[in-house]
């Protein structure tokens, strides 16, 4: 008897490999139920880590649109800047050109009016006579501004007292007025 029930199973063996092809499909069912559920978390988790990886996304591709945006604005504004810059500078150097000339014409003109006015400034080349040389400027300078004054004024280095007349002749300042030609009243 005590082999009758300990393989009492073994005995009726298409009830035992019904019970446990029974005990096997709830295995795989609970196995199967528990792997659903562990796929479903998963999946939950996986969705919800999508969620935010594309809301991370939208959020960088929005700051990378406004930061586009801002880079083309700054280039925009750098061109214009450019072409401000290029445009001052070529109204700039046409100025200095116009002012260079000016500088130059007055210079040549300064030159030519005291040079006709009888002066001259020498250039020396000599080191050793450099105290000479300062002297000499220093007066150069001083006839330079006797010369620009008016005519009339005393201080200047050619004065005119009175108004000249020029029609009648200065040897015969005492003839009448019949000896100066009319034409020249």
């Amino acid at each position: 008897m005590i082999y009758k029930e300990k393989f009492a199973p073994i005995i009726d063996i298409d009830a035992y490999i019904a019970s446990e092809k029974e005990k096997i499909k709830s295995y795989e069912k609970d196995e199967l139920m528990k792997i659903q559920e562990e796929k479903t978390r998963i999946l939950g988790g996986l969705e919800e880590e999508k969620r935010e990886i594309d809301t991370q996304i939208e959020s960088a591709q929005r700051d990378l649109l406004a930061l586009e945006e801002d880079v083309t604005r700054a280039l925009n504004q750098r061109d214009e800047i450019l072409g401000n810059l290029e445009s001052d500078h070529v109204r700039l150097k046409e100025e200095n050109e116009i002012l260079e000339n000016q500088i130059k014409y007055f210079h040549e003109s300064e030159s030519a009016l005291l040079s006709e006015l009888g002066y001259y400034e020498r250039a020396y080349d000599f080191e050793e006579f450099e105290k000479f040389k300062n002297e000499l400027d220093k007066i150069r300078d001083k006839k330079k501004d006797l010369l620009k004054l008016d005519i009339d004024d005393p201080g200047s280095a050619i004065y005119r007292k009175g108004n000249w007349n020029l029609t009648c002749p200065l040897t015969k300042p005492n003839r009448s007025k019949k000896s100066c030609p009319k034409r020249h009243l």
